[in-house]
């Protein structure tokens, strides 16, 4: 999913870009699933969100389309850090006896404003970075459920766990690859849509559209396993 330097990356680097590359990159994907286990009759079975992501066809395009929108935002701002960087090299070259003068000052201001303008930018990008990837979370939790409860439904289960919040367990209560194989059959797209601050401050899909709605039907949330700053893969 998103990953949190696009800004804090930009303004340390002094609004450079030039190392942006780390904003795609990703974490290891999860190990893959040991080999079939036999079922084992438990009321309780448990999963891993992060394996379903990796391995299900729904989970690959919802990252795809999330890198994508990085990278257009990323090329849309390169251009403004480019320039803003030339300027600044400009002003840096110009002779100690110049800088006195009205006109270096001047354009020393308005450096300096065009800096302060782009800095609120990437903030606000970051904001919209971050809403984009949890409604696209909020999607596929949403399309993930119910290939849950069909598992669960066929092991006679009462309770699913996320292997996140699980200290120990035995591998025949493991559905991952039952719902990883559920969900291919039934979802295998996300529908990824950028979110941005319209004019009233409000994050809404970009275009106008509706927002999709966010978070599973029926029942209480798929539990989540704590987020860190990296995207999974």
């Amino acid at each position: 999913m998103y990953r949190k330097t696009l800004v804090t990356a930009a303004l340390l680097a002094g609004l450079s870009l030039a190392g942006t590359a780390a904003v795609a990159q990703t974490t290891p994907a999860p190990a893959a699933p040991a080999a079939p286990v036999a079922p084992v009759p438990s009321q309780v079975v448990v999963f891993d969100i992060d394996q379903i992501v990796a391995g299900s066809a729904a989970g690959q395009d919802m990252n795809n389309k999330l890198r994508a929108i990085q990278a257009g935002i990323e090329a849309e701002l390169q251009s403004e850090v480019n320039a803003l960087q030339a300027e600044r090299q400009r002003l840096g070259a110009v002779p100690t006896s110049q800088t006195g003068t009205a006109e270096f000052q001047a354009a020393a201001e308005r450096l300096q404003l065009r800096e302060r303008e782009l800095a609120a930018k990437l903030r606000r990008v970051e904001a919209e970075l971050q809403a984009t990837s949890q409604v696209a979370e909020a999607l596929f939790v949403q399309a993930v459920r119910p290939a849950v409860d069909e598992v669960m439904r066929q092991r006679g289960a009462l309770v699913s766990v996320q292997t996140g919040t699980a200290f120990t367990w035995n591998p025949g209560i493991d559905i991952t690859t039952e719902v990883i194989n559920r969900l291919n059959a039934t979802t295998r797209t996300i529908n990824v849509q950028r979110m941005v601050f319209n004019a009233e401050g409000q994050l809404v899909p970009m275009g106008g559209a509706t927002a999709p709605a966010a978070g599973a039907q029926g029942g209480q949330p798929l539990p989540r396993a704590p987020q860190g700053p990296a995207p999974r893969n």
